[in-house]
């Protein structure tokens, strides 16, 4: 009996000490302490995509003839407009050979031969603002540093970026450069770089330029990447190259061509556009709208703007304007997305004769394999985990530039957020905000201010959690009793 008293003596007490531990843990832990990202384990969704890229699959054997017919034009006072149902351009259009490439050995192909020969990087450091002119650091294809008196090849890279260009970007700039000879009308198309190991695409956006040397010419990547860490990636690169096919046709619209599974038809030729104006794209509801800006000036452009099946992140086919005599008439710009190409002109429709079309029948899907990116802050030479990656300056504009570098730098797919935002969290903070010599970590424990963050590399998964007001649990609870009940 006195024992049992006993007992009920002390058991308060230790519910109260319990209590006591409890706040003091959330209150005073240290947040992030147990935040681990793997830096090598697969992605799920991720490792499929791999898969399907490396895969051909069969090729589309005939064209939906209606396709063509989706395609409407709509003008008003200050712009014209073509409109069409947008679907997802499958992963594998065409049929190609994988090609595998190494950084020491050319690889050949259609012909010829086609080899690496150097890298660029370029990123603020810790003594530098994003607002700097950054100069890019070269590396020759033994990764060491390039002597750029004696290495031709890299005059026509691009030697810095200009000031602005990193105020909000999510990683470094790099660029990719590529010697090739002997290769029949080649056209290198879409890039995608992935880290080996988890098989996450880590580029987001590129641009492309090529240029004769001699007898050889070279082509050359630069890229913005979310990579700060040395890990071995993987470059996915499509080359089509010929003997090509060449078709001419009027330049009116339903016009076009036809080469094996693949077709082409003029959709519209539009008159008064402002050439000074890039193609603008938008994209929702299953629709996808093209818009050009109507010229309010004498300088009046024309755009030949191509629908093409099927679908691909760039096209095997390049156009070419003629004019009365068969002279090629100067472009003044292009662009190419999903199963649309534009070609913006100076000329009025009636100076130009015909369109020359070049098809090229032929694909090769380049994987090309490197043990890392030289140039990377050598603290992150042997991460074991992504929260300890060292990220010298960087700079968000607002909430959601935050969250999308850390769902890149931790290679996650998806973020979820739940309960309401409280007073004190990031999304009520000021922006820009601006950081120096910090972690991965250390910008993940002030994005999670106010509440808990969870990572899922098994879901692709950061989860952004805020308490939930009591009346809200309540509600919940209250909600769970009556279902039981029913």
């Amino acid at each position: 009996m006195k024992k049992h008293k006993y007992i009920l003596r002390v058991m308060p007490s230790i519910i109260i000490v319990l209590f006591l531990s409890m706040i003091f843990y959330y209150r005073y832990r240290v947040p992030g302490k147990t935040w681990y990202c793997s830096p090598t384990s697969p992605r799920g969704s991720d490792l499929q995509a791999w898969e399907n890229m490396i895969n051909s699959e069969l090729p589309v054997d005939k064209v939906d003839a209606n396709f063509f017919n989706k395609f409407t034009v709509n003008s008003d006072d200050e712009k014209l407009t073509i409109e069409f149902p947008y679907e997802e351009p499958k992963e594998n259009p065409f049929a190609f050979e994988i090609c595998e490439m190494t950084a020491d050995k050319p690889l050949d192909i259609g012909g010829g031969t086609i080899e690496f020969f150097g890298f660029g990087i370029a990123y603020p450091d810790v003594n530098q603002s994003v607002n700097d002119e950054i100069k890019y650091d070269f590396y020759d294809a033994h990764f060491q540093p390039a002597n750029m008196e004696k290495t031709g090849a890299f005059w026509y890279y691009r030697m810095s970026e200009q000031k602005g260009r990193f105020q909000y970007k999510t990683g470094p700039s790099v660029q990719f450069g590529f010697e090739y000879q002997g290769i029949e009308d080649i056209m290198f198309n879409n890039i995608k770089l992935l880290d080996s190991r988890t098989h996450k695409p880590v580029n987001n956006g590129y641009s492309s330029s090529g240029i004769r040397i001699d007898d050889r010419s070279t082509h050359r990547f630069t890229i913005d990447i979310s990579l700060w860490h040395r890990a071995p990636v993987d470059l996915v690169f499509d080359v089509s190259f010929g003997p090509s096919r060449t078709f001419e046709f009027l330049p009116q619209a339903g016009e076009g061509f036809k080469a094996d599974n693949f077709e082409c038809r003029l959709v519209s030729a539009l008159e008064g556009i402002d050439p000074g104006f890039l193609d603008s794209m938008l994209s929702y509801d299953g629709k996808e709208i093209h818009e050009f800006r109507k010229s309010t000036s004498e300088d009046k452009g024309l755009c030949f703007f191509f629908a093409c099946q099927p679908a691909a992140n760039q096209m095997p086919v390049t156009f070419e304007c003629l004019d009365e005599n068969g002279k090629v008439l100067f472009n003044h710009g292009s662009s190419s997305s999903g199963n649309v190409h534009d070609i913006i002109m100076k000329q009025p429709l009636e100076e130009i004769a015909a369109i020359r079309a070049k098809y090229r029948p032929h694909r090769c899907r380049i994987i090309f394999h490197l043990p890392f990116i030289p140039g990377l802050p050598e603290k992150n030479s042997n991460i074991e985990d992504l929260f300890d990656v060292y990220v010298p300056c960087i700079s968000f504009k607002d909430f959601d530039y935050l969250d999308r570098f850390l769902r890149q730098t931790l290679q996650l797919n998806f973020s979820y957020r739940t309960g309401q935002k409280p007073a004190d969290s990031i999304q009520n903070m000021t922006f820009p905000k601006d950081f120096k010599d910090v972690s991965i970590r250390d910008i993940a424990i002030i994005y999670s201010t106010g509440g808990t963050l969870n990572i899922d590399v098994e879901n692709d998964l950061l989860e952004l959690n805020y308490p939930l007001p009591l009346r809200v649990k309540i509600e919940q609870f209250l909600q769970k009793i009556l279902q039981r009940q029913k």
